[in-house]
């Protein structure tokens, strides 16, 4: 069976984020105001007290029929308190009585901006969370707005900033089309949606922090600016400016299955720390040393590109796998992946339903649950029964090596977040496989060489633009031309119009079950083979007639060295 990682006593943060995401789901069907969830986790707590009592004492220990009562106690506590944690950071519940869509007056605070330049005007568009609304019922303040609205001036606007919009609003209530924009925002939790709208003024500023990055971000833009050439690309895979990227680019992404190279997410943010680890090296700074500036320009990284949830998590994993030689604790992936979810709900439990998250946390379980497994697992194969002299070159073992982690990490992921791709955009890609083996290296060599390109032109501005301008938009236009080459010949895209709704996280959380449920299995088969073994070796040592020394030996242990000989020769005189 494939080696699956430890989930069990050894992960302690991974019980805690499963039990904060069903609190999370939980708190949409219990009801507001009943004092029934707070009841049970009084009688939970004190049911896990007195269980507590009786095995501290030593009297009335639960036998094996009753040991479900100790699995089962401190779980249920922990859901039902999350639960009550997401009703209390939710907004209210939405009271849409006599409310009729048109046109009305609002306060608006930005959560998450895109800017976009079209034929009439300057547009923005993202999230943001009502203020006030003058002729609006209460129940509609802190309720969560998309939103698409015109600008006048080219105005760069962030987040934090609160607005005051005329604008058309519109609420989701009801059953759309199975894929149309208004669905998908429904199940985001988004129940209010603004087509239309005009900036009246700027009612209240943002935290200087935030005004602060969005200067850095419009400073690095324009430095990858070119009116010699199109940098749509490169801008964002970089910053994050989507609304840059024309229509026809982002179909093409799509098409050929590697639309995750235009999220900012772990592969962006590891070879921009990569990148800033080598900088931080000519310092003469130890490896220890780097990772604190590391961490710190990482997360100033992200906040100026807009902190998508995908970002924040490859940041927050970063952070925790980097920071644990500074406590002295051994690194795992699947508590930093633990550790970066539970901070990102804990701060907005609504982001569970957001599709960012829900891909990005996905692909990286499907990498850390199956494809690393596996990958290891083809590896220690194919080391044991390849020969001793073997006739290939390293660099064609290092690219046979690259193909097959590639291959053994791309399927997982592909296969495993089809569901969602269906439900979310009616649509799937198969050749991304194949094609992910091709794009990923071109996109790695495009975003060092884009970030090396904007530090360079942060101090040397002139020489940053030659660069830009010789090198990296042949660069941009050869990767585009594979990606069209391989739309034309390799791709295989199909659209899918009858999906039941939710069967993305559904069919997602019943593939990790099964794969928690195979690692319990081989875990238990791994401890009683140990344990046999263990017996066994004590077993033979104690028969062995030199008392156990020199007998026996591990079998996965060095062979001991033979001792040196003594050096008898006369000091001041070459041993013989």
């Amino acid at each position: 069976m494939l080696p699956f990682p430890s989930v069990d006593d050894r992960a302690p943060l991974w019980r805690l984020l499963i039990c904060l995401g069903l609190g999370i789901v939980l708190s949409e069907w219990l009801p507001r105001g009943s004092p029934w969830p707070a009841l049970g986790i009084f009688f939970l707590l004190y049911r896990s007290l007195s269980l507590r009592r009786q095995l501290w004492d030593g009297k009335d220990m639960p036998s094996g029929d009753k040991g479900w009562e100790r699995a089962l106690i401190s779980p249920s506590f922990c859901v039902l308190a999350f639960a009550l944690y997401a009703q209390w950071r939710s907004p209210p519940a939405l009271e849409a009585e006599g409310f009729r869509d048109g046109w009305y007056t609002l306060d608006l605070r930005l959560q998450r901006t895109y800017a976009r330049t079209s034929a009439r005007a300057h547009q923005i568009y993202g999230q943001g969370i009502l203020v006030d609304g003058p002729a609006l019922a209460t129940s509609f303040r802190g309720q969560r707005v998309h939103f698409t609205l015109d600008e006048k001036s080219p105005q760069r606007h962030y987040r934090g900033q609160t607005l005051r919009i005329c604008a058309h609003l519109q609420l989701l209530k009801g059953s759309y089309a199975p894929h149309s924009f208004e669905s998908y925002l429904q199940r985001v939790r988004i129940p209010l949606h603004i087509g239309r709208g005009n900036i009246r003024s700027v009612v209240r500023e943002g935290p200087a922090f935030f005004r602060h990055c969005r200067q850095l971000q419009e400073r690095a833009r324009e430095q990858v600016l070119c009116s010699h050439g199109d940098t749509h690309l490169l801008r964002g895979m970089l910053l994050n400016c989507r609304g840059d990227l024309p229509r026809s680019q982002k179909q093409l992404f799509v098409r050929t299955g590697v639309a995750h190279l235009l999220a900012i997410s772990g592969l962006h943010v590891d070879i921009i720390g990569w990148t800033l680890g080598i900088f931080l090296k000519f310092l003469r700074l130890s490896r220890r040393q780097r990772r604190l500036p590391c961490i710190l320009l990482l997360g100033l990284y992200t906040w100026v590109i807009g902190a998508p949830p995908s970002a924040v998590r490859a940041f927050l994993m970063l952070s925790y796998l980097w920071s644990a030689c500074f406590f002295s604790r051994k690194a795992s992936m699947l508590s930093a992946i633990s550790f970066a979810g539970i901070l990102s709900l804990l701060a907005y439990p609504q982001q569970l339903w957001d599709w960012g998250m829900q891909f990005s946390y996905s692909a990286v379980l499907c990498i850390t649950l199956l494809g690393g497994p596996l990958v290891n697992h083809l590896s220690r194969r194919l080391r044991s029964k390849a020969p001793k002299s073997t006739s290939w070159s390293h660099c064609l073992r290092s690219f046979f090596s690259y193909g097959l982690n590639s291959f053994c990490i791309s399927v997982p992921i592909a296969l495993l977040t089809l569901p969602l791709s269906i439900e979310y955009f009616g649509s799937f890609s198969l050749g991304g496989i194949l094609i992910n083996l091709i794009a990923i290296p071109l996109a790695l060599g495009l975003i060092v060489s884009g970030f090396c390109t904007l530090v360079i032109g942060y101090f040397f501005g002139n020489f940053g633009h030659w660069i830009l301008t010789q090198l990296l938009l042949p660069y941009i236009r050869v990767f585009e031309g594979i990606l069209r080459f391989c739309d034309e010949h390799l791709a295989c895209f199909w659209t899918c119009s009858h999906v039941i709704p939710g069967i993305g996280p559904t069919t997602l959380l019943g593939v990790m079950a099964l794969s928690l449920i195979g690692h319990h299995h081989y875990r238990k088969h791994f401890c009683r083979t140990r344990a046999y073994q263990i017996a066994m070796e004590q077993k033979a040592l104690a028969s062995c007639p030199h008392g156990g020394k020199g007998g026996i030996q591990h079998p996965h242990s060095r062979p001991a060295r033979p001792p040196r000989p003594k050096d008898t020769s006369a000091p001041g005189t070459a041993p013989s």
